[in-house]
């Protein structure tokens, strides 16, 4: 059995098809996997567990007791976490879930195996709880999108009942730029604006789910990234997200005149939990052209066909 282990750990982003409140913690949509420059590192320590960055203590707790009450176990780890300076947390880029995923995942290379990437996964979410300085849920309130793709990288649709139904490796060429817009929801009643979002994406939710089971999958297999971006900005200005898509503001630019920009070029767009944009397309230019046009700073991920993996240490 090693003694030390490094894991990198790629993150995610996901091009909402429906608001996550409006469905209510379900899952439904895509995203494609990140490479990031992050890391855990995990070995055995004597007689307490080690644990850093504190933020994340007791969610890496968590998980360690789920693990060892599976194997019937009881080590200690010395468990270090470095994040990649450009992922935020409640950014979208999923950190909780980085830490769930890499020290499950970590933890089983560790003991050789007992587990399969599936069985790892569905422990994930058998034990759901997220956890941070602000926030603790111990519902089962999540997308699943992140387990798949941190686990398996690549491009990942997942359905509203939180399963995979298909993954594809992404060409090289295709990027993830994120640009930094510094919006805000409107100072507004959200429960109000909720209850209008619901009833709007009932009118829409068949079409919706169609074109996720449906067209979705085709498109990717025949890497027609230019249909994706069509569908997708046909789903997202329909239904509950073009309500919540109409309160989101921005100091630094109009946010409506930016992503049509980006929509007429067909490019694929999503906004992130903190209402930065997501860009998937390997069209740098275009981007950077938009981005000074707007005078908006903006981030490059290369795309991660691997998912979780070990290396070697010297990282």
């Amino acid at each position: 059995m090693q003694e030390k282990i490094i894991v990198k750990i790629p993150s995610r982003c996901i091009f909402n098809l429906a608001s996550f409140d409006i469905l209510n913690g379900f899952g439904g949509g895509y995203g494609v996997a990140l490479d990031t420059e992050s890391y855990l590192e995990l070995s055995f320590h004597k007689n307490t567990h080690v644990l850093l960055p504190k933020k994340y203590h007791q969610l890496l707790l968590h998980y360690i007791s789920v693990f060892q009450k599976k194997i019937g176990r009881e080590d200690f780890f010395r468990i270090k976490i470095i994040f990649d300076s450009r992922i935020q947390s409640h950014s979208g880029f999923a950190s909780n879930m980085m830490v769930a995923c890499s020290v499950v995942y970590a933890l089983n290379q560790l003991y050789q195996k007992p587990f399969s990437s599936l069985e790892c996964i569905q422990m994930i979410k058998d034990n759901y709880i997220e956890m941070d300085s602000e926030h603790v849920f111990n519902v089962p309130f999540y997308t699943a999108n992140a387990l798949y793709l941190l686990f398996y990288g690549g491009f990942g649709i997942i359905n509203k009942w939180r399963s995979l139904i298909m993954r594809e490796n992404v060409s090289e060429e295709m990027k993830c730029t994120i640009v930094k817009t510094k919006a805000h929801l409107k100072n507004i009643d959200e429960k109000s604006l909720l209850f209008i979002a619901v009833a709007e994406d009932k009118k829409f939710d068949l079409e919706r789910e169609k074109m996720i089971l449906h067209d979705l999958p085709q498109i990717i297999q025949e890497k027609n990234y230019q249909q994706l971006a069509y569908d997708t900005q046909y789903i997202q200005n329909r239904g509950g997200e073009s309500v919540f898509r109409n309160h989101i503001d921005s100091k630094l630019c109009s946010l409506k005149e930016v992503i049509s920009s980006f929509e007429k070029e067909r490019l694929v767009t999503g906004f992130t939990n903190s209402f930065d944009i997501f860009v998937f397309t390997k069209e740098l230019n275009v981007v950077k052209k938009i981005c000074q046009k707007y005078s908006l700073n903006y981030e490059i991920f290369s795309i991660d066909n691997i998912g979780l993996h070990c290396i070697k240490e010297n990282k």
